[in-house]
């Protein structure tokens, strides 16, 4: 049940994370605030501890009003600048496990060398918001031993490919010494970084990012294992308005874009690489599914007219897009709702009242409260429940 104070739709301000791999436009621009030298990753909307949501209205946080029962989701807009680190999310039974053992441990929740920050698990669904690349599971063998062929530094990585498969390659990679990391990785950046500094590769190409990414982490002496991950994964474009889901113990990341993402409440993380964070490969590799999976890409749904529906592969949580003009009714919703404006100011009201909210601002609808939008402005609203 929700509280008392939350029986009528509230404004929340979003918590921003200025990651270090974020952009300096589509967040300030959404916050009408100047962007300033640092970067603005992600704007979080939900009760998760690392980023508390602000109920202005209440003068509090979402966190707080619902200590007894925190949103089951968590909605980010992010803009990716640079590459991420390659990561993967735990399953609910390896976060339940991971999250004690750490806390067991005595490790603070807030420690760089932390893993799990809480128990829960992070399946999560991305929709584009401009055009992204990203890196999504495995490929298939035949397609890793035709990436590394023209590099003769790799042909040790592709006879263990074809002589023990790609689990043991995959976990070889990871267990690479510095001085094996450096036979493989300098010749392959002699060769790979010149090109595209000539913008010989396209975006399209696995050496395109590849070399993007070691550019970001110190040129031709990068020895970051997961330059080597990155010839594994599959390497997907997304376009404006698509959505891809990622279950856990999936490796994937973001390599450019802006995109919106709604997930499970959780910030559990575990990297493999492209990172100057914490990494802990065998905490990985106990978690990672290394096999060839096909994308989990989410097909949108036209229910009605400025309606669109994500039918998601997630009994937590269900996703929305509302546009055009006209009025129309928010979707019917038995947990709580929240929605991010991303577009004109839209207003609001319900049996008993309305409200208005600004661009760059979300709204927390109470549960069987029916709210009508009016039909001024260019809507563009993203509705989780």
């Amino acid at each position: 049940m929700m509280p008392a104070a939350l029986s009528t739709p509230q404004i929340l301000r979003g918590h921003v994370q200025h990651y270090a791999w974020g952009g300096r436009h589509l967040i300030p621009s959404l916050l009408q605030q100047p962007g300033g030298d640092q970067p603005w990753a992600e704007l979080w909307f939900g009760s998760h501890e690392q980023g508390p949501t602000r109920v202005p209205g209440l003068q509090t946080t979402l966190r707080q009003l619902l200590a007894d029962q925190p949103l089951p989701y968590l909605l980010k807009v992010l803009e990716v600048a640079e590459c991420l680190s390659i990561q993967v999310h735990p399953d609910r039974q390896q976060a339940i496990e991971g999250f004690a053992r750490e806390e067991a441990a005595g490790i603070p929740r807030e420690a760089a060398e932390r893993n799990y920050r809480d128990a829960n698990h992070k399946p999560e669904v991305m929709v584009a918001l401009t055009h992204c690349h990203l890196l999504y599971g495995f490929s298939e063998p035949a397609r890793i031993l035709a990436r590394l062929a023209p590099y003769p530094s790799l042909a040790s990585l592709a006879h263990l490919l074809r002589r023990t498969g790609l689990e043991t390659l995959y976990r070889r990679v990871l267990q690479l010494s510095l001085a094996e990391r450096d036979t493989l990785l300098g010749p392959l950046l002699a060769q790979v970084i010149p090109a595209y500094e000539q913008d010989f590769w396209d975006q399209e190409s696995h050496e395109f990012w590849l070399a993007k990414a070691a550019q970001q982490q110190g040129g031709r002496e990068c020895r970051d294992p997961g330059l080597l991950l990155m010839l594994l994964m599959e390497l997907l474009e997304v376009a404006p308005g698509e959505a891809i889901f990622q279950p856990a113990r999936l490796p994937h990341a973001y390599l450019h874009g802006c995109n919106l993402e709604l997930m499970a409440n959780s910030d559990n993380v575990l990297r493999a690489g492209l990172t100057g964070k914490h990494v802990d490969s065998q905490a990985l590799l106990e978690v990672v599914d290394i096999a060839v999976r096909p994308p989990l890409r989410i097909q949108p749904l036209q229910l009605e007219a400025g309606c669109t529906s994500y039918p998601l592969p997630s009994a937590e949580f269900h996703l929305f897009h509302l546009h055009g003009q006209q009025s129309q009714w928010l979707p019917v919703h038995t947990g709580p709702g929240l929605f991010l404006n991303l577009g004109d100011v839209i207003h609001l009201s319900w049996p008993g009242g309305e409200i208005r909210c600004a661009r760059g601002e979300a709204l927390l609808i109470p549960p069987d409260c029916r709210c009508r939008l009016d039909g001024s402005g260019e809507r563009n609203l993203y509705f989780a429940c």
